[in-house]
């Protein structure tokens, strides 16, 4: 463990506001960590992160009182894609200024949640690991392999980071792939997914804040880059069913053909949706456990909790 986390140092979230970050703040603090929230629209109670444009000396006064970055902050990938260049100024070029910042001005580690994206598109046969060639699909992980490179070119020989690689990270008010199915699951009918066993793996919220915890406090994580994934992949019939357990509620799923399923899909203009919700992407994450972390077995357990009330 390193010296800095005995020290209870204060750490810049960015994107305390999102998905991942309401879930970040209070893990950090209950681990006797000092917090700097910060996101991009105006809060009372925190600060707010500069625009991509700004000049290089607004990133370091807003980290020069901190000791580690954790940066959050991105456009997210949507169903309908945004210009390129969108993405590129607020996923690269943020990434790029805000890290040149904490070189200069910090004492600890940057810590940057890029994502699978970097890797493959939402469908890839075989166990994907950090060896395997990066294949982004769309604008949002090109954007976001592109902030990689720039980290590794700001930081050169100085290895104080470490950039993590979630996959599609559950919990509760989860949104985009999570969220449709959360609403299927809520629909008084039987789901024609019994027969469907491609496989993939997902993240727990909490797990990802683990692991954010675990390489700021582990120096032997500094440099490096980690796919975090749970353990234990599902199918979609998993998913579904566990939803609904968590609900109180009977699976209710019949089989279907598959075929049929996409002829449907093709019909309403969600290939990709489907696609991304029933092909398989599985993720060893065996590099960051090597290092210490634990991935949860659990998946199962964990998505009833979704939905339960």
């Amino acid at each position: 463990m390193s010296d800095v986390k005995q020290k209870t140092p204060r750490v810049l979230v960015t994107g305390a506001t999102g998905f991942i970050g309401r879930a970040l703040v209070p893990f950090l603090q209950s681990r006797g960590y000092h917090v700097k929230a910060t996101s991009r629209s105006r809060h009372a109670d925190m600060a707010q992160l500069p625009e991509p444009d700004a000049d290089i000396k607004t990133f370091e006064k807003l980290v020069e009182d901190c000791v580690h970055v954790i940066h959050l902050a991105a456009i997210a990938h949507v169903m309908h894609e945004l210009p390129a260049e969108t993405y590129d100024k607020a996923n690269r070029l943020l990434t790029e200024k805000l890290a040149q910042a904490a070189k200069n001005k910090i004492a600890g580690k940057f810590v940057f949640i890029s994502s699978i994206g970097v890797q493959t598109g939402s469908v890839r046969e075989g166990i994907l690991t950090e060896s395997d060639d990066n294949k982004p699909e769309r604008d949002y992980g090109r954007a976001k392999l592109l902030a990689e490179d720039a980290i590794h070119a700001v930081y050169g020989q100085d290895k104080r980071f470490t950039i993590l690689r979630p996959v599609l990270v559950y919990g509760k008010g989860a949104g985009g792939n999570l969220a449709r199915l959360v609403k299927l699951a809520k629909l008084p009918l039987p789901l024609p997914f019994a027969n469907q066993t491609q496989k993939r793996n997902l993240l727990d919220r909490e797990a990802l804040c683990d692991a954010i915890a675990h390489v700021l406090a582990t120096s032997v994580t500094d440099g490096e880059t980690y796919l975090v994934a749970d353990q234990s992949a599902v199918t979609i019939a998993d998913i579904i069913s566990s939803l609904r357990q968590g609900m109180g509620r009977k699976p209710m799923l019949v089989p279907f053909p598959h075929k049929l399923l996409e002829l449907a899909a093709n019909l309403a203009g969600q290939q990709k949706a489907l696609q991304a919700l029933t092909g398989p992407l599985m993720v060893s994450s065996q590099k960051l456990a090597q290092t210490g972390w634990h991935a949860p077995r659990d998946t199962k357990a964990r998505l009833q909790k979704m939905t339960k009330d």
